[in-house]
């Protein structure tokens, strides 16, 4: 597994907050690459997630990266998208996902 032992600090912004000072109501397609963080993004991005049609992002069913969510535990934390196309390599991969209700 992966672990940051000596963390750096940056500043960080929800993207909810993000996307309501640019003014972006509807995203066609986001490619989430955020090294086990994924819940963190969802819970940062509730709203905008549910105006978003794809989200493209790693997964892996074994935590490679601490924190990291498994494939089941992303599709729980977004309930109104489902699979289109998985490209797994051993116990992880990538996924693509679309919101049903758009």
């Amino acid at each position: 597994m992966v672990r940051f032992d000596h963390p750096i600090s940056v500043e960080t912004r929800q993207l909810d907050d993000w996307c309501s000072e640019a003014n972006l109501k509807h995203i066609d397609f986001i490619w989430m690459d955020v090294q086990g963080a994924e819940s963190d993004v969802i819970a940062g991005g509730r709203h905008t997630l549910s105006n978003t049609r794809f989200v493209y992002t790693e997964y892996s069913d074994q935590e490679l990266h601490e924190g990291q969510q498994s494939l089941q535990a992303i599709l729980d934390l977004l309930p109104l998208f489902e699979v289109v196309t998985q490209y797994p390599h051993g116990v992880e991969g990538d996924v693509l996902l679309r919101n049903t209700s758009l």
